[in-house]
C-alpha cells in the first residue's frame, strides 16, 4: 500500500485530495463497511456466530478510533452515507431479540449513525460534487428517515432525501435515459441509488415518490440494458473507481445483471433482464417477488442520443459503443478525453477496451495518462490531447463534438460525428458496422488553413487475453476462448505499430480495476500528411472470408459536387467490397435546396 496515513484534524481541513493522504479512495472505501453485508450474509447462511462476532467487534473499534467529526472519515458526506446505509443492513442482519447482548452495540450503532446523518444533512453536496455525491447523500438520509422511524430527526431527513432524489432526476438523468457525468459506471451507480429508493418507496408505503422514482429506474435501466453486452457487462467509458451501492455477492462492478434484473421487476420491463436471476436480486426484493423471465425481443442497435452513445449490434453477439457525446457534467470530473473513441466485443469478448481510470489523486502523471486522447480508441493529432486537464477532477479545455448522422437497420449501422478539439483542425469519424462482417472506420483530418501539415495517430488498445501478430499494414487477433475467435486489421496507409508496456509512450498499458495497472497491447497507426487527409481502419470479423488487402480507390466526380470523399476497396478471400465515404460541397447543398424548392 502507501504506507501514508490522513491526520486526525477537523474534517474540513483533511487533506484528502492531497498524495500524502494516501489513496483517499481506497480509505474509503474499506470505511464504507460493505463487508459488513458479506458478513451478515455470511451469518444468515450459516449461522455461525463469529461473523456477528467480529461485526460487533469492528463497530466497537471504528466509532472508538473515528470520534465525532475529526479525521478523514468524517470528510466526505458521499462516505458517510454509504456507510450509513450498510450500517442500516448490519441491524437487519445482527439484531437478535432473543439474545441476551454482552454489550449494548445496538444503541451505540443508533448514536453514531445518528451523528453521521446530521452532519450529512448539514453538508449536503449542493456545491462541491452536485452529482452522483448528491444523490448518495439524499439516499442514505431518505432510507434513514423511511427505515428508523425511531430517531426523532426521520421525519426531517426522510423529507430533505425525497426532495433532492426527485429534483435530481430532471437534471442529472437524460431523455434517454444516460446519465449525465457520460460514466457507465456513475451511470450503474445511478440506477442502483433509484432502484433502492424506489424498493424503499414501496416498502413502507411512501407513495408520493413512486412513480417518479419508477420513471427513472426504467430510464437508467433501458439505457444501462443498451450500454451493456448480451452477457451484461458494460465498457469501462470514463471514471471507474470500482466502487458498489451495494456489493452483497461479490460481482464485478461491471457486470450489470444484478441491478437489471432489480429494475426489471421493479418496473416490470423483461427486457431489461439478462441470464438467470442473481442472488443479489434475491436479497434486494426478497424471495417472494419473482422477476419476470428474460425478454424474447433481441437487443437492437440503437443511440442515447441526448447522453451521446451510439451503439451497434449484431446478431452473432457484436457489441460497438461510439462515444459522441460532451465531455462531461458540469466541470466533467468523471470524464475522459475520449471524444469519438470507440469500445469493441466481438462474439462476447472484449477486444478494444478503454484503459480505465487507475488512481484519482496519488499518482497526477497516471491519472492525466490514462484518461488522455491517446489511451482512447480515437485520433491523435501532432502528439495533443483533444481536452486538456487541469487537476484530478476539472479540465481547462474541452472539445465539442457534433453528430451529423447516424443511421441503424437490420444490416448495418452508420455514424458520423466531429469535434474541434485539434482546432483549427478537424477530426471527423465515419464508423459503418456491417452486422457480423466488418467495422470500418474512416478519420478526416481537415482545417482551415489551407494545406497545414499533421502528424495523426489512431490508436487500438486491445483487451489483454487476445494474442497479436503485427505484419505490414495488418494484423491478427486471435483469442482462446469458448471457441477461438479470430479478428483481423487492415489500413490502406499508415505506419502499424504495436506497444505493450511501453514506457517511452504510455502505450500499451491498462487498469482493469482501480487501484490497478496491467500491461496491455496498443495497436498505433501513424501517418503524417498535409490536411485533409484520410486514415482508415477495417476491422474483419468474419473468419470464413478474411480480408487480404484494402487499398485506396480514385473518386471522380462532378467540379465542385463533393467536398472530402474517400473509397477504398477491400479485397478478401471470397469477395470483394467497395465502400466510399463523401458529402456534397455547401454549393451543392445549396442548389439542391434550391431545385428542391422551384419544384
Amino acid at each position: 500500500m502507501n504506507r501514508k496515513r490522513a491526520p486526525l484534524v477537523f474534517w474540513s481541513d483533511v487533506p484528502y485530495l492531497a498524495p500524502e493522504c494516501g489513496d483517499h479512495k481506497i480509505i474509503w472505501e474499506l470505511n464504507r463497511h460493505q463487508h459488513w453485508i458479506a458478513l451478515g450474509r455470511a451469518f444468515w447462511l450459516t449461522g455461525d456466530a463469529r461473523y456477528r462476532d467480529r461485526f460487533v467487534a469492528e463497530l466497537g473499534s471504528w466509532i472508538d478510533r473515528n470520534p465525532p467529526l475529526m479525521g478523514i472519515n468524517w470528510a466526505s458526506m458521499l462516505e458517510l452515507a454509504f456507510r450509513s446505509l450498510s450500517w442500516m443492513w448490519a441491524i437487519q442482519f445482527f439484531v437478535d431479540d432473543h439474545k441476551d447482548e454482552g454489550s449494548p452495540w445496538l444503541v451505540d450503532l443508533l448514536l453514531a449513525l445518528d451523528r453521521q446523518l446530521t452532519h450529512v444533512e448539514r453538508n449536503l453536496s449542493y456545491y462541491f460534487s452536485p452529482n452522483t455525491h448528491l444523490l448518495g447523500e439524499a439516499l442514505a438520509l431518505y432510507v434513514a428517515g423511511r427505515a428508523l422511524p425511531e430517531l426523532a430527526a426521520s421525519p426531517r431527513r426522510e423529507k430533505i432525501g425525497r426532495t433532492i432524489l426527485l429534483a435530481e432526476i430532471d437534471r442529472q438523468i437524460g431523455a434517454d435515459g444516460g446519465h449525465s457525468e457520460r460514466s457507465t459506471h456513475y451511470h450503474r451507480y445511478t440506477l442502483d441509488f433509484y432502484a433502492l429508493a424506489l424498493t424503499i418507496a414501496r416498502i413502507t408505503g411512501d407513495e408520493g415518490p413512486i412513480e417518479r422514482f419508477e420513471h427513472a429506474v426504467a430510464g437508467l435501466g433501458s439505457a444501462a440494458r443498451l450500454l451493456a453486452d448480451d452477457q451484461g457487462r458494460i465498457p469501462h467509458i470514463g471514471d471507474d473507481d470500482g466502487g458498489m451501492l451495494l456489493p452483497i455477492a461479490g460481482r464485478e462492478s461491471d457486470d450489470l445483471r444484478d441491478s437489471l434484473a432489480v429494475a426489471a421487476t421493479l418496473v416490470a420491463n423483461p427486457d431489461l433482464h439478462v441470464g438467470p436471476l442473481p442472488e443479489e436480486a434475491i436479497w434486494m426484493l426478497g424471495p417472494s417477488i419473482q422477476p419476470p423471465a428474460p425478454g424474447a425481443r433481441p437487443q437492437l442497435s440503437a443511440a442515447l442520443p441526448d447522453t451521446g452513445y451510439f451503439v451497434s449490434r449484431s446478431p452473432s453477439g457484436d457489441h460497438l459503443v461510439i462515444d459522441g457525446g460532451p465531455l462531461g457534467y458540469r466541470n466533467g470530473g468523471h470524464a475522459h478525453a475520449d471524444a469519438l473513441s470507440l469500445t469493441l466485443s466481438v462474439g462476447g469478448v472484449p477486444l478494444l477496451i478503454d484503459p480505465g481510470t487507475g488512481c484519482y489523486t496519488t499518482d497526477p502523471a497516471l491519472r492525466d495518462r490514462l484518461r488522455s486522447t491517446a489511451l482512447h480508441n480515437t485520433l491523435t493529432l501532432d502528439n495533443r490531447p483533444q481536452s486538456v486537464s487541469n487537476g484530478p477532477f476539472q479540465w481547462s479545455h474541452v472539445a465539442k463534438t457534433r453528430v451529423h448522422a447516424w443511421r441503424t437497420n437490420g444490416t448495418f449501422d452508420f455514424f458520423d460525428a466531429g469535434h474541434d478539439g485539434y482546432h483549427p483542425a478537424e477530426h471527423r469519424r465515419r464508423v459503418l458496422s456491417l452486422h457480423g462482417d466488418l467495422v470500418v472506420v474512416a478519420d478526416l483530418v481537415s482545417s482551415t488553413v489551407p494545406s497545414e501539415m499533421h502528424g495523426a495517430a489512431v490508436h487500438w488498445h486491445l483487451d489483454p487475453r487476445w494474442t497479436i501478430d503485427v505484419r505490414g499494414r495488418r494484423a491478427v487477433f486471435t483469442h482462446a476462448c469458448d471457441r477461438p475467435v479470430r479478428v483481423g486489421l487492415v489500413v490502406p496507409q499508415g505506419l502499424l505499430e504495436e506497444f505493450s508496456a511501453d514506457e517511452e509512450t504510455g502505450l500499451g498499458w491498462h487498469s482493469p480495476v482501480y487501484g490497478r495497472v496491467d500491461r496491455t497491447t496498443t495497436v498505433r497507426v501513424s501517418h503524417s500528411g498535409s490536411a485533409p487527409f484520410w486514415m482508415v481502419s477495417v476491422f474483419d470479423l468474419d473468419s470464413d472470408n478474411p480480408v487480404a488487402e484494402v487499398d485506396w480507390v480514385p473518386v471522380w466526380a462532378e467540379a465542385g459536387a463533393i467536398a472530402r470523399a474517400t473509397a477504398i476497396r477491400i479485397t478478401r478471400a471470397a469477395s470483394v467490397d467497395h465502400v466510399l465515404f463523401a458529402e456534397p460541397s455547401e454549393d451543392t447543398e445549396h442548389l439542391t435546396a434550391e431545385n428542391a424548392e422551384s419544384a
